[in-house]
């Protein structure tokens, strides 16, 4: 009984140990991805993801944004996006009212294990839910959205964007996706294999190739497809525009053509100043870094076709990171410009504000120096407070980052450490969440192929719009483009337009920047509601797939020692079979 009793032991011992492994041994090698190529669903859903689940390998040091699968690029809205955002599991839902990126900050899947993943949508109780190796990890509240919600064809492993800019960074190797909201027993036996049920739309088991099957009986077949869109965009090859009253010009980072290739610098006012009447435009926004290395060369260049504007058209000039303070007073000086603002601090141009109308709208700009101080938002909280009917824009250099979130000090770049004082998510805190009348945002610092544009609720339930405006890599990319940014308003509504034009190659460029949304206007009520497009917009940097590396796997020892388990059960079974026999 003693030799039977340690066999029978030996025995389930080995169980305990294989049942233990089979969640991570279904997990396999799983594939990785690159920006040269996409794997596009070949249909849309044809009902609501509230539940997508998937087994992902990340390694430390995959902190840029990347999809685990997502529709974000195709369409400004409705969309959906399961990605991950320094390696924080995150959420994107997208209706035509609101959209909103839900990350789940106290989860972290940089940890270089097969881990199981799963985000969960419950519309009834209003909350966004994550789940790892099916255990609940994070609970967050979801604002109001839409019940249902039909995208676009959804690309697995990356997004779809005209640059394929958030390419999975690590492994992935399987996606399955519900209508219903899963419980933690369904999710936890989902690890082993996805429940084929009713509520299943799509299950993925990623493999090499050239098509990644959809194992639900669904027909959501993924096929691999190039990444290298078009970048420029013709005319007709956009929605013209509709109806507008007027058109605010915005120039981000212009730093790369006013150095690299001053010849061309001019172009971008000759079209500012040749559109000026057609397109009725009532202000032009500077974003800063006027200048890449605050040369007198740069800045006489600079200088001379932004005098241009004088007495025409109505603008502002932040600074930027690039600019030196001594060489951006030497070059704007206060006594030259205080012409074109109504108030400044301390006296110079580096913070100051303008008061215009434009119908029966009142507006109140901002021009805030790079990294503002508290002193400063102190300043520009008080005069903000004293004009309450003002819808009130804020510019200034570096406020959100190129993945959506506030520029803190722990992204690349911070103006704390880099000449700077207050960082974005502080100029969020101190000043703009507090006011009701803020509008918009708009920052650049940061580079991006397009124009991001995010959403936030401040609080007194007001949507401040955020816009990220930036193209000095594209600008180096596509040898200068001179990008000009329109905003194109309506005098009795809230949309907005927005349009992404090359001065220098006279073209349109990235589709996804050809945009709408709405803008909450003070004292307006508009029931169309709020169009918004993701806080990861065009512009993420990629990050290509760990193919090839050399350190062992650890799904290689799992299945050496599921290997041995079954060894062991085999020797068990026999040594049974011996005693019995000897009996």
């Amino acid at each position: 009984m003693k030799k039977i009793s340690k066999v029978l032991c030996t025995l389930m011992c080995a169980m305990l140990i294989l049942c233990s492994l089979s969640p991570v041994l279904a997990a396999g090698n799983g594939m990785t991805f690159s920006r040269n190529s996409i794997y596009v669903a070949q249909k849309a859903f044809d009902r609501t993801p509230n539940t997508i689940e998937a087994w992902v390998r990340l390694r430390e040091g995959n902190v840029k944004p990347y999809s685990i699968i997502s529709n974000y690029g195709e369409d400004t809205y409705p969309c959906i996006a399961f990605e991950i955002i320094n390696g924080n599991p995150s959420l994107l839902w997208g209706d035509p009212n609101y959209v909103h990126s839900y990350t789940f900050d106290k989860v972290n899947l940089l940890n270089d294990e097969w881990t199981h993943v799963t985000v969960v949508r419950d519309y009834e109780s209003g909350e966004a839910r994550c789940y790892v190796n099916g255990e609940l990890a994070q609970t967050l509240t979801m604002y109001t959205t839409a019940k249902e919600l039909i995208c676009s064809p959804f690309a697995i492993g990356s997004d779809k964007r005209e640059f394929n800019s958030q390419a999975f960074a690590g492994r992935l190797r399987s996606v399955a996706v519900y209508d219903s909201v899963r419980t933690p027993e369904q999710i936890s036996a989902d690890m082993t294999s996805p429940e084929k049920c009713d509520s299943l739309i799509a299950h993925y088991e990623l493999e090499s190739g050239n098509t990644i099957a959809d194992k639900s009986g669904n027909g959501y077949d993924a096929v691999k497809t190039s990444a290298h869109l078009s970048s420029y965009v013709e005319p007709d090859q956009i929605a013209p525009l509709e109806d507008y009253d007027y058109t605010f010009a915005v120039l981000g980072d212009t730093q790369m053509v006013t150095e690299v290739y001053p010849n061309d610098f001019p172009k971008i006012y000759d079209w500012i100043l040749n559109n000026k009447e057609s397109k009725n435009i009532q202000f032009v926004m500077g974003l800063g870094d006027i200048t890449n290395s605050s040369t007198d060369k740069e800045w006489k260049l600079a200088m001379e076709n932004i005098d241009r504007m004088l007495g025409v058209v109505p603008f502002s000039i932040p600074r930027g990171n690039h600019d030196t303070v001594a060489s951006y007073n030497k070059y704007v000086p206060y006594d030259t410009y205080k012409v074109i603002v109504d108030g400044a601090y301390n006296n110079t141009m580096l913070n100051t504000y303008k008061k215009f109308t434009i119908g029966e709208r009142k507006f109140l700009l901002f021009a805030l120096d790079f990294g503002p101080s508290a002193a400063v938002l102190n300043w520009a909280s008080e005069i903000v407070e004293a004009h309450p009917d003002h819808n009130v824009i804020v510019t200034t250099h570096a406020y959100i980052f190129r993945d959506g979130e506030f520029h803190d000090a722990s992204k690349p770049y911070p103006p704390s450490q880099f000449g700077g004082v207050l960082n974005g998510d502080q100029i969020w805190d101190k000043f703009v969440r507090k006011h009701e009348n803020i509008v918009m945002v708009l920052c650049g610092h940061t580079s991006t192929d397009g124009v991001l544009l995010r959403h936030d609720v401040g609080d007194n339930g007001n949507i401040i719009t955020t816009l990220l405006i930036n193209p000095q890599d594209i600008d180096t990319s596509f040898k200068g483009l001179g990008m000009v940014a329109t905003l194109h308003l309506n005098e009795d509504d809230n949309n907005v337009q927005v349009r992404y034009y090359s001065t220098i190659k006279e073209k349109y460029f990235c589709k996804s920047a050809q945009y709408s949304f709405k803008l909450d206007f003070v004292g307006e009520d508009h029931s169309a509601g709020t169009n918004e497009t993701p806080s990861a917009g065009p512009g993420s940097t990629a990050t290509a797939g760990n193919a090839g590396n050399a350190e062992f796997d650890p799904t290689i020892i799992m299945i050496c020692s599921v290997a041995v388990m079954v060894v062991a059960i085999g020797f068990a079974v026999f040594k049974l079979a011996k005693i019995y026999k000897k009996k």
